[in-house]
């Protein structure tokens, strides 16, 4: 019976993603303990990484003890019918500093330090809208310093690997999350639709793996590298594993690289740094128009300049809609959006007649038709995403729906958050050993209730060395 279950196992992560393949270093960091060392071309901020050291001679074992095995959330037994309107509680990321992030910290604060400003300052302008995608998804915000390890924040950035955008999505996964890859459109340099592949992606890890450091270990290496590392290790610790040295050598400092990135991102001042004022992402909505069309025709018609259209739509390769579609979606400026509307028939005729199909095309896949005997449960599981934001997508109250209703799946327009001005900023208690939830709480005259919410905890476990988010005015930097 066990032995089946391991199988089931393994079977089910490997369709999680199948596609996913090895990544290395990014941003051109250089291990502070390796002589490998890997390259970014500042005049394009191009990158480029040498292949990761991984064991040649990993393979599976099937083993009975049931101890070692990765949490049940692989394998879905949930009856559809039977299945929990509630979504699955996910836990914040607990950031802290050990040895190892001290290390990075380290280096971004001064053998990479203008490297890490111009990371920090080409981040900044997407930070309100990426943060926004995250919290749409019920994600830590803490997940944005992701992509700053990964990309630099460069929608340019092309790994050796051949992993594209700012989430450094290979081909495989970033169809499987539902970005289009070919000739005319690469959707993965799309820093709105490769951030919400990327937030399903990481929730999808997050419910395999239980573990926000096992996670992202998986999003580096891929998840099937890392249920290999948890079988061969015997435990589903991430410091056990890369101690055991378990884990692909570039992904052992993984983990540490994005805890520093958060650490110096949350207090940049302290470490050096001066995050310069960038301009905002705009304010864009998805509208729908005939394909092929040329961008150009596109500007024409809504008044847009052509280099804002390129600018806000840098996955168009060609300067045209994909032919493959009968209609593509593109981004407009929040304000040009109504003309759209009832435009199709005039736009019709900027329509490119002559041209070329390469690819069989899928329309309409930002909406769902529901049919008989779907749940919300099942389309949020379908296009994976949460019950919480496809009811906000859709501005449902409950979870009763009928068949043939449309459903729309992917947010149609974003506006980054404004920072709102307030005298109540926050600060960071620094726990320490012997500490309790419950007594810092006291100690920083808040309930704990209230300290729990601010730091997206589900649960009363701390560590020695972690940043618990508070007042200002209760604590800054205590310890």
């Amino acid at each position: 019976m066990t032995f089946r279950f391991n199988l089931l196992l393994i079977l089910t992560l490997l369709t999680l993603n199948s596609c996913t393949s090895v990544k290395v270093l990014h941003c051109g960091d250089e291990d502070p303990n390796s002589d490998q060392v890997t390259t970014i071309d500042v005049q394009t901020d191009s990158i480029t990484t040498d292949t990761a050291d991984v064991d040649t001679d990993a393979t599976i074992t099937i083993i009975d003890d049931f101890d070692v095995l990765p949490p049940l959330a692989f394998v879905d037994k949930t009856d559809p019918e039977e299945a929990n309107t509630e979504d699955p509680k996910i836990e914040g990321i607990n950031i802290f500093v050990n040895s190892q992030t001290q290390k990075w910290i380290n280096y971004y604060s001064t053998k990479a330090k203008k490297r890490f400003q111009r990371f920090l300052n080409r981040g900044n302008k997407y930070k309100s809208v990426v943060q926004a995608i995250l919290k749409e998804n019920d994600l830590p915000p803490e997940l944005y310093y992701l992509a700053m390890i990964e990309s630099g924040y460069s929608i340019r950035a092309y790994s050796r690997a051949k992993a594209v955008g700012l989430w450094q999505f290979m081909r495989g996964t970033g169809r499987k999350y539902g970005l289009e890859v070919n000739y005319y459109v690469d959707e993965r340099r799309d820093p709105i639709r490769a951030t919400e592949s990327a937030a399903k992606y990481l929730r999808d890890l997050y419910l395999a793996f239980q573990s926000w450091e096992l996670a992202l270990a998986a999003y580096n290496a891929g998840e099937y590298g890392i249920l290999t590392s948890i079988i061969r290790g015997k435990t589903r610790s991430y410091w056990e594993l890369i101690k055991a040295k378990k884990i692909p050598r570039e992904t052992r400092s993984y983990i540490p690289k994005f805890m520093a990135a958060v650490t110096i991102g949350q207090n940049p001042e302290k470490y050096g740094f001066t995050v310069k004022e960038t301009e905002a992402y705009p304010d864009i909505s998805a509208v729908e128009v005939p394909s092929p069309i040329s961008l150009k025709n596109i500007a024409k018609f809504s008044k847009v300049s052509l280099k804002l259209l390129k600018k806000i739509n840098p996955h168009i390769k060609r300067r045209i809609t994909p032919p493959h579609h009968a209609t593509y979606e593109i981004w407009v400026p929040e304000e040009k959006s109504k003309l759209f509307k009832n435009a199709k028939k005039k736009l019709s005729r900027y329509k490119i007649k002559k041209i070329k199909k390469h690819y069989v095309g899928v329309d309409n896949r930002y909406y769902h038709r529901v049919k008989k005997g779907q749940s919300l449960y099942l389309i949020a599981k379908m296009y994976k995403i949460s019950i919480a934001h496809l009811k906000r997508l859709n501005g449902l109250k409950s979870n009763k729906i009928f068949p043939n209703k449309k459903l729309r799946i992917s947010t149609r327009s974003y506006r980054p958050e404004k920072k709102k001005l307030n005298n109540t900023k926050s600060g960071y208690y620094k726990v320490k050993k012997g500490d309790t939830l419950s007594a810092i709480a006291i100690k920083l005259k808040m309930s704990l209730k209230k300290l729990k919410r601010i730091n997206r905890l589900h649960s009363s476990r701390i560590y020695p060395g972690m940043r618990l988010k508070c007042a200002k005015k209760n604590c800054s930097e205590r310890s």
